[in-house]
């Protein structure tokens, strides 16, 4: 079976709905995440001009640097979704890196129903051609 980001995102939401343990809410944030991150990916292979910029870092960073710092060939509108969604993207890997590598860091219910706004947040934005 083909997984996409759709998914992965559904798999999110019903993980933080049903997250009674920390270990739960970890887990939905941590899958938060990579569903917006491969939305982003998908969303960013669609834009007309790519990012110029030359990021360093791992795949995920430069991802985030790309979509922060977009072509300015895609026009204002376009640019500044780019932006947003890197922001987002940005936040959302900070809160997964916590959930995932810092278990000194309690991961309450707050901070996983953030991380899920987060990710509403990605696919509207990419969903939605005039924001």
């Amino acid at each position: 079976m083909h997984i996409t980001a759709k998914l992965l995102r559904r798999d999110a939401e019903d993980q933080a709905r049903n997250a009674t343990t920390e270990v739960r809410r970890r887990s939905a944030v941590s899958r938060a995440y990579y569903a917006s991150y491969h939305r982003c990916q998908r969303w960013e292979a669609l834009l007309p001009y790519k990012s110029t910029c030359r990021p360093r870092g791992g795949t995920h960073a430069q991802l985030i640097d790309r979509l922060s710092e977009p072509n300015p060939f895609c026009g204002k509108a376009l640019m500044d979704r780019s932006e947003a969604l890197g922001e987002l993207l940005a936040k959302l890997r900070h809160l997964r890196v916590i959930a995932d590598y810092r278990l000194e860091h309690e991961i309450d219910r707050k901070v996983m129903e953030s991380q899920i706004d987060r990710l509403k947040q990605v696919f509207e934005k990419c969903a939605d051609p005039d924001t």
